[in-house]
């Protein structure tokens, strides 16, 4: 392609006739972004025809769902497709990026479309930092210009739960209207906002109070014991109060880490059964709960990945969460869940956290070794997490580079 298409005010962002709220949003991003970028005032318009108009910008949609794009530029029209709402949202995003400062787009055909279904970041919210609502929102604009379709707010305790007010009180807990925002705020800009919530280890901050210390499974204050039944009433308690405010189709239960496992309450059951089906026993449960309100649980991977001899028992209604966060690893390793019809998601990390600055080059291989892996066994996707372990005390900015190559191996390598 030869020239560019040159932007003035006034300009008409042309709509079709049959353009939803969805398709509406994305005019006024669009229109947005060049205003920030180049000064310039466009108009938002809808037109059943556009020969006629001059020089214009036209975004249309080819159906209800899809997130391939394709964009044409030429010196007289630019013509912006999405196979569906999110689709077009995506030519958006990328139409922004290629206008200069001197209000130019350089002619060019783009035909786009991600590697893998779902995309997405994780951050930790449970040890250190709780961000504020704005900050969040911020981090979900971000996941738009990175083309991320999934956030997920990992949290061990910092909710507010009006039945259990004692859990996360005075750790700035985020409460059900706040998660109900964020929730449509994603929503309307095609991040699935997957609630995230640990239910066997790392429970240490809820253990920790005297309210629960008898669901202890040992005296290392960590684990949830499936041998108390209190276990499960807490666990129904705290889904009824917090999946409510989610309208994504999925729950990461996390349950990863129980380190002491079958060494306290539950050991006689692990000597009957093994410790791998004490652990899937306790997925079912959580599983189960989860359902009651419409949703499909994941889990980490890393206990099953030491009983790999139960990776055929584990229930195909069940998602994978596999991860390691170290440069050399052994990434093919899915390929067990993958042989076995298993859903799973590869989950590199950032290197961010105990340290006093990201691990770059650590964190760069090790994303491109889970994206490459991932594309190799039919992986679900890619989630990118960025951890807080002892204290998150790196600011967040550091990890915006690793977000931003995560981004780039998930939707083309």
């Amino acid at each position: 392609a030869v020239g560019s298409f040159a932007l003035r005010d006034g300009l008409p962002l042309v709509l079709t006739p049959r353009a939803t709220d969805s398709d509406f949003t994305a005019a006024r991003a669009l229109r947005d972004a060049l205003r920030r970028v180049c000064g310039l005032g466009l108009t938002i318009e809808g037109h059943a025809r556009s020969r006629g108009l001059g020089p214009r910008i036209e975004l249309r949609r080819e159906g209800e769902e899809g997130e391939a794009y394709r964009l044409r530029v030429t010196p007289e029209t630019i013509e912006a497709i999405g196979t569906g709402p999110a689709g077009l949202r995506y030519a958006v995003e990328t139409l922004s990026q290629l206008v200069s400062p001197s209000g130019r787009i350089p002619a060019c055909e783009i035909e786009d479309a991600p590697d893998f279904q779902l995309r997405g970041l994780m951050l930790d919210l449970s040890r250190g930092k709780v961000p504020t609502p704005e900050s969040l929102k911020q981090l979900i604009d971000l996941c738009v210009r990175l083309k991320l379709n999934v956030l997920m707010l990992y949290t061990e305790h910092t909710f507010r739960f009006r039945r259990h007010p004692e859990i996360g009180a005075g750790d700035s807990p985020l409460d059900a209207e706040t998660m109900r925002e964020l929730d449509t705020y994603a929503a309307e800009r095609h991040v699935d906002l997957i609630p995230t919530l640990q239910s066997f280890g790392h429970m240490g901050q809820i253990l920790k109070l005297p309210s629960y210390a008898e669901l202890d499974e040992s005296d290392q204050g960590w684990t949830l014991s499936p041998a108390e039944p209190g276990t499960y009433q807490l666990l129904r308690d705290l889904y009824d109060e917090y999946l409510p405010n989610f309208r994504s189709p999925f729950f990461n239960a996390n349950c990863d880490e129980p380190w002491d496992l079958c060494t306290g309450k539950s050991k006689q059951r692990g000597q009957e059964v093994g410790r791998g089906r004490v652990f899937l026993e306790h997925v079912r449960r959580v599983r189960d709960l989860a359902a009651e309100h419409g949703k499909r649980t994941m889990i980490w991977g890393d206990v099953i990945h030491h009983h790999p001899e139960l990776i055929p028992e584990i229930d195909r209604d069940l998602v994978l969460l596999d991860w390691w966060y170290e440069a050399d690893h052994d990434y093919d390793r899915v390929k067990a869940f993958s042989k076995n019809g298993i859903d799973f998601l590869v989950c590199p990390g950032t290197s961010s956290w105990n340290c006093f600055f990201p691990r770059i080059e650590n964190s760069i291989q090790n994303i491109a070794g889970w994206a490459e892996a991932g594309r190799r066994h039919d992986a679900l996707g890619v989630i990118c997490t960025d951890w807080g372990d002892f204290g998150h005390y790196n600011l967040q900015g550091t990890t915006w580079l690793a977000f931003a190559w995560a981004a780039q191996q998930a939707w083309s390598g």
